[in-house]
């Protein structure tokens, strides 16, 4: 007998087809294209509460006359990362924009941006008193008052171009976040965008190694961590990561290794002293700037107010670069607070691809004024980003986070000395490179 409810005239199969899904992007991008025709939202800074933007104090506005305009500039200066439409397609697929669903992995480039651009500015002012620190629109680091050139800027950029051959692309990190079961063209949550940076950092540092000494020399972590290296998520990846080893080779500003920096993340809210200092000091040698991102979930299906104290102290150390977080289903870059507010980039606008050779620089920075939003409307599952860049770094931080955990909220994470010997050889910390 026929069924009394017919079938519809659609398959599963004809949802997920190339035409379909190409359709579905560029509907996405026609609408975040719209969104931006309508007003601005009017969450701006207050006028009567002090600005900490990336561990920097400023001044409420009410109460001095420069401060506003300065909390934006410290805004403008951070890099800023959105969707982009026009790049090309993500291997094994159609996709050539990731408007609707790459917002998390773009946040995961801004917080990564921000720690290598600090280590430049770092660097800028051991090399140089100050001539090396000129030129005409450069890019201004949270606070610090030094300008980075354009040359140096466009490098950094350089490595979260939409190409190939750019080590921390959105075509590497979709392909990277397959390889752990997220296909490519869905959402990431902080954890996993943590954890696909790491390893993209070490698997970056890996291919140099090993062009210095051959070039024809096999990827080191052809295993891809436990991943048979013939599954089609890691035969793109390798296919990728040649072009990226070629590029390297080939160009003397190439888009394919992250210098001078390491990523360690720390999981199940403990971050353990011992396994920071190995990953920043391999074979014991000297104390390589380290990336520490933490992941966290901080309440159940929303944000708990008794963690509301202890987000805002951490995010105003020295050492944050910032958090990887955003509403539920939506991600957001949060670099500073006001009050009971999170400063933040939104990522959800739709620009075209970010190119390799000549990067447009001012398509990286928002320039629209500040925006805010409640921390009580923030979605629990989040990542803070510290920059450690020496032992003594390591011990203020650990000294720093102690008093904010002493300051009446509940405690975010805990700091270590060394993982409990039961539980070495049952849980990992997940790791750049992993082991």
């Amino acid at each position: 007998r026929g069924s009394c409810h017919p079938s519809p005239p659609w398959s599963l199969e004809m949802l997920n087809s190339p035409t379909v899904v190409w359709l579905t992007s560029a509907a996405r991008e026609a609408s975040y294209r719209l969104s931006r025709l309508l007003p601005e939202a009017n969450d701006g800074i207050r006028p009567d509460a002090d600005v900490w933007i990336l561990g920097q104090e400023f001044s409420a506005p009410s109460s001095s006359p420069g401060s506003e305009a300065e909390v934006a500039r410290c805004v403008r200066a951070c890099h800023w990362f959105t969707y982009r439409q026009g790049f090309a397609a993500i291997p094994g697929t159609m996709l050539t924009s990731d408007a609707g669903w790459g917002c998390m992995m773009r946040s995961g480039q801004m917080i990564l941006a921000t720690a290598l651009v600090r280590l430049q500015h770092s660097r800028l002012r051991e090399g140089s008193a100050g001539d090396a620190a000129g030129g005409d629109g450069g890019s201004v680091a949270g606070g610090s008052g030094v300008e980075l050139p354009d040359e140096a800027e466009a490098a950094i950029v350089r490595l979260f171009a939409d190409c190939v051959e750019a080590q921390f692309s959105l075509t590497h990190i979709a392909l990277q976040g397959a390889e752990h079961g997220i296909p490519v063209g869905k959402w990431m949550g902080p954890a996993s965008i943590a954890q696909v940076l790491a390893q993209l950092a070490a698997r970056g540092r890996a291919g140099a190694a090993c062009s210095r000494v051959s070039a024809d020399a096999p990827p080191a972590d052809s295993r891809r961590n436990g991943v048979a290296a013939h599954s089609p998520a890691t035969a793109a990846t390798d296919e990728l990561n040649a072009s990226a080893t070629t590029a390297a080779e080939a160009s003397p500003s190439p888009g394919g290794v992250a210098p001078g920096l390491r990523i360690l993340v720390a999981m199940d809210g403990v971050i353990y002293r011992d396994e920071v200092e190995s990953a920043a000091q391999p074979s014991r040698g000297e104390w390589e700037p380290l990336l520490l991102l933490v992941p966290l979930r901080l309440g159940l299906d929303k944000f708990s107010p008794a963690y509301a104290l202890t987000v805002l102290g951490l995010m105003r150390l020295p050492q944050c670069v910032g958090v990887i977080g955003g509403r539920p289903r939506s991600s957001y870059y949060f670099l500073g607070t006001q009050a009971d507010r999170i400063l933040f980039l939104d990522p959800h606008e739709v620009q075209p691809a970010l190119n390799l050779a000549q990067p447009h620089l001012p398509s990286c920075h928002f320039t629209r004024g500040v925006r805010t939003m409640r921390l009580c409307d923030i979605d629990p599952s989040l990542a803070f980003g510290f920059l450690l860049t020496s032992r003594a770094c390591l011990d203020d931080f650990c000294d720093r986070t102690l008093a904010v955990g002493a300051g009446g909220g509940l405690p975010a994470f805990s700091v270590a000395g060394a993982r409990p010997e039961y539980e070495r050889q049952s849980v990992s910390l997940q790791r750049e490179g992993g082991e």
